[in-house]
């Protein structure tokens, strides 16, 4: 029995599969470093703090929440319709 996250997984390192074990760590770890790379280097470009998909989320219920009534109290925040 496969899940989809261990199908996937198993897809993604299929040439280091058939590789005896220390250079298929090894191929694996380069793998692992390029990804991460390639994320940091797509990150770097946001001009937001947020992710993009949430950032487009937050963008566009922003205008339903200029009508709400809300008050803080400490670190508890009380929100009215």
């Amino acid at each position: 029995m496969t899940s989809n996250c261990a199908e996937s997984y198993n897809s993604w390192i299929r040439e280091a599969r058939f590789l005896p074990v220390v250079q298929m760590v090894d191929h694996i770890r380069v793998q692992i470093m390029d990804r991460i790379n390639t994320r940091r280097l797509r990150a770097e470009k946001w001009v937001t703090v947020f992710c993009p998909e949430p950032q487009k989320i937050l963008n566009k219920n922003m205008p339903k929440s200029f009508s709400l009534h809300v008050i803080m109290g400490g670190d508890v925040y009380e929100v009215f319709d």
